[in-house]
């Protein structure tokens, strides 16, 4: 498995791939541990972590890549790029937990 160093990359390897090529999508989102919701159930004042975990299969190669955003507008922009890859390819979401054992897997 060869991890991707952006998001870009990884879409240009998908794209170059086309059909053959499968997408798995995992994403979490979590507070820093020890957080509580207040009385209001409010968030405001601490940073929400947003992870995007991204395997690839391709018949050559299996391409992985992940990023922790805690920039909300980078996590949007991410986002936006991840909704037209899985327009173009074949894509699933997943869960945290099966994203991690197909890691594992391979």
């Amino acid at each position: 498995m060869i991890k991707a160093d952006s998001l870009e990359e990884l879409s240009r390897l998908a794209k170059q791939a086309g059909e053959n090529s499968w997408l798995l999508v995992s994403q979490n989102e979590s507070y820093p541990a020890g957080f509580t919701l207040g009385d209001e159930d409010s968030a405001a004042g601490t940073t929400l972590k947003m992870e995007m975990q991204l395997l690839l299969e391709t018949p050559e190669q299996n391409y992985y890549f992940a990023n922790q955003y805690q920039d909300e507008e980078l996590y949007k922009e991410a986002i936006s790029q991840l909704e037209e890859l899985m327009e173009e390819i074949r894509s699933e979401t997943v869960e945290p937990s099966v994203m991690e054992a197909r890691l594992h897997q391979n």
